[in-house]
């Protein structure tokens, strides 16, 4: 998007494709790697944003041929078996690749730390030994294990400020955010929530307004 912000609104077709190539890199990348939660989460940003965007109908039917086109070649060659065999016949897909079995089991053992713990957590990567050693899927609930009902209370504020933040930048930020929010809750990309919540910051206020009015 900061890219995009710098082609000119003059040149028709170079924007459209130049976003296109950009979307079946990322979706190329998410795919091979297999990431489940990675291709749910920018499935759903990326419809979210056609959405809101408002497109006319003509836009709608181009949309959703290059996407049929694109996803037709990528599947005859083979890009999608890895990720379909995660999600259908691995198992586990109703909890998620037992996520969901993690969650409740980080949650039961918050409940029975001292009530200090609950709201002040049990310090930097306390995640680990409610977890046990496993990789939690989840910031808000590595947050809670960390910092506390008040750290995750804190960051929630953070969230909430910039999501109320009206500037020229706003429509863009709220796409990233609400990206950001998708991804977190099912992976754990930057290892610590601050890392991708400031980049989202930094990159939104330089995007040049012109484009995003």
């Amino acid at each position: 998007l900061f890219l995009l912000g710098y082609i000119k609104s003059d040149f028709l077709f170079i924007r459209p494709i130049y976003l296109t190539a950009l979307s079946i890199i990322m979706y190329l990348a998410i795919i091979l790697t297999a990431s489940r939660a990675g291709f749910i989460s920018s499935s759903l940003i990326l419809l979210f944003a056609v959405i809101k965007s408002r497109p006319s109908f003509s836009k709608i039917i181009i949309i959703t041929l290059v996407s049929l086109i694109c996803i037709t070649i990528m599947y005859k060659n083979g890009i999608f078996d890895t990720l379909l065999y995660r999600l259908f016949e691995q198992g586990n897909i109703d909890t998620g690749g037992d996520r969901t079995t993690l969650w409740a089991k980080v949650i039961e053992k918050i409940g029975q730390q001292p009530v200090l713990s609950q709201f002040f957590g049990g310090g930097y990567w306390h995640r680990a030994e409610l977890s046990g050693g496993s990789e939690m899927h989840n910031e808000l609930l590595a947050i809670s294990a960390d910092y506390g009902f008040i750290g995750l209370i804190l960051f929630l504020i953070l969230i909430v400020t910039m999501i109320l933040h009206k500037d020229e930048t706003y429509k863009v930020r709220l796409l990233a955010v609400i990206y950001y929010m998708l991804i977190i809750i099912s992976l754990s990309p930057f290892q610590y929530v601050n890392i991708g919540f400031y980049i989202i910051w930094i990159l939104s206020l330089r995007l040049p307004s012109r484009d995003y009015k």
